[in-house]
């Protein structure tokens, strides 16, 4: 993958001591799209997606520093929290595969 690459993707975030997610694509039936470099995303997106492959599912601890930092977004996002983020990859630009709904 390489920038300007168009990125389909779902999500899953979920933080310590908190049941429910705090975002997720899949709960809302709509996939993730960007262009790597190009369009705005939070750096564990960005660096997530890179490290992975067409069809992968990964998972991933995050610090704060690559989402919303020390202050958070509260009341969705809690401060200073490490987060844990779900991702299945399912298309790059023009090669599109079938998408699985992940579940925890």
């Amino acid at each position: 993958m390489k920038d300007g690459d168009i990125v389909y993707f779902n999500y899953w975030v979920m933080a310590e001591g908190i049941d429910e997610p705090l975002d997720s694509s899949i709960s809302r039936k709509d996939e993730y799209r960007v262009k790597m470099g190009q369009d705005f995303m939070l750096p564990v997106f960005y660096n997530a997606l890179l490290s992975m492959k067409v069809g992968e599912e990964s998972k991933f601890l995050s610090r704060p520093e690559y989402y919303y930092g020390k202050i958070g977004c509260e009341p969705r996002i809690p401060k200073s929290k490490f987060l844990f983020y779900l991702y299945k990859w399912f298309q790059l630009s023009d090669f599109v595969l079938t998408c699985v709904d992940v579940c925890i």
